[in-house]
């Protein structure tokens, strides 16, 4: 992550998947590749600060999309079908969701990077993202029993 401080210029550009802001404003990335009239400052406290409060958000998104019955029952077919996914079609046929219900909980998991989806042909398949499973369960874990060795 680099943190670029001068006047009244301040943005952060992260290499992870999380968002990049210039002030209060979502900015893409190639906009960030500008001439700084200003030195720019590596801050360590303020990196680490930010990507916590980006993966905090990033984890509490993906934990309020999986604290629904009906999503928590989808991604765990999602999971359990592996890297190669499971078509919408057989999860609504293993759930007996509607239709529309479903595809509305799909876009919310999507939303979250919980899943991906891929079509072949005329099959929609829903993908695990497994890296993300694994970002919310570190998340969780990072700091199991830390106030214990005190």
């Amino acid at each position: 992550m680099i943190c670029l401080i001068g006047g009244d210029n301040f943005c952060h550009h992260s290499m992870s998947r999380y968002e990049t802001r210039l002030k209060s404003h979502r900015v893409k990335p190639e906009k960030l590749a500008f001439k700084a009239s200003f030195p720019i400052i590596e801050t360590h406290l303020t990196l680490v600060s930010l990507e916590v409060s980006m993966e905090l958000e990033a984890v509490a998104k993906a934990l309020k999309e999986l604290g629904h019955p009906t999503r928590l029952c989808i991604y765990k077919e999602v999971v359990k079908a592996g890297y190669k996914g499971i078509a919408v079609g057989g999860v609504q046929e293993k759930l007996g969701i509607p239709a529309s219900t479903l595809s509305h909980h799909i876009s919310s998991l999507a939303s979250a990077g919980l899943i991906t989806q891929r079509r072949e042909g005329r099959i929609l398949f829903c993908v695990a993202e497994y890296e993300c499973l694994d970002d919310v369960i570190d998340f969780l874990r990072a700091e199991c029993c830390v106030n214990e060795c005190q």
